[in-house]
């Protein structure tokens, strides 16, 4: 829920992006797009948010994770505005495959799974605890974790488009080609139901003339 107490609906597709939804009406509202995977040719393949609904954490086709706090996101009223994740890192080199947040004592964590077999568990701010079946780590016992500050975390692979030229960055602006397109699209198959519905009505005003 927004800070309103509206509820917030989260979906995703194979374009890459995640939008979030206000479901008080029956047709939804759409609040926000994020860009979900990385460059332009990955999807999104996991998504899941902690308990308190705080944290959006995203994963990739191409290993990587990114995670959003919700009301930060929410807060911008520019639905389709450039929002960089809290935190982007690659955590696998194949895709993520599934992503849940664990709570062990006082800490919150996120379990992630890799199409590469592998289950290794992150602070969320990316920050390794280990990979199971390879370091020599407890979680209960921070002192064994590998990475517990974050200070080695694995930096995403930039890609061109990832930069921000002024307020728009190349996927941004991708994202605003495809929105005006599905837009342009909606507006000719509205024009084409009128025209279809004048013509139907023509019909029938002849009929009924015979």
């Amino acid at each position: 829920m927004d800070k309103y107490g509206n509820p917030i609906m989260v979906s995703c597709g194979s374009d890459g992006n995640v939008r979030l939804w206000e479901t008080k009406s029956y047709n939804g509202t759409l609040r926000k797009v994020l860009r979900g995977a990385h460059g332009n040719i990955e999807s999104i393949s996991a998504m899941c948010t902690d308990t308190e609904e705080d944290y959006l954490a995203v994963g990739d086709t191409a290993g990587h994770i990114r995670i959003w706090n919700i009301s930060d996101v929410l807060q911008v009223k520019e639905w389709l505005s450039y929002q960089p994740p809290m935190v982007h890192w690659k955590a696998h080199a194949n895709g993520v495959s599934s992503l849940q947040v664990v709570y062990v004592g006082e800490h919150k964590l996120l379990l992630v799974a890799s199409w590469d077999t592998k289950l290794s568990l992150w602070t969320m701010e990316g920050g390794l605890v280990g990979e199971l079946g390879k370091q020599d780590w407890n979680v209960e016992d921070q002192s064994t974790w590998q990475d517990p500050m974050a200070e080695r975390r694995p930096p995403p692979a930039i890609l061109p488009e990832d930069f921000v030229g002024g307020a728009k960055s190349k996927a941004h602006k991708r994202l605003s080609q495809i929105t005006r397109k599905v837009g342009v699209i909606g507006r000719i198959r509205m024009i084409g139901r009128r025209a279809s519905e004048r013509r139907e009505s023509q019909t029938d005003t002849v009929e009924a003339e015979e």
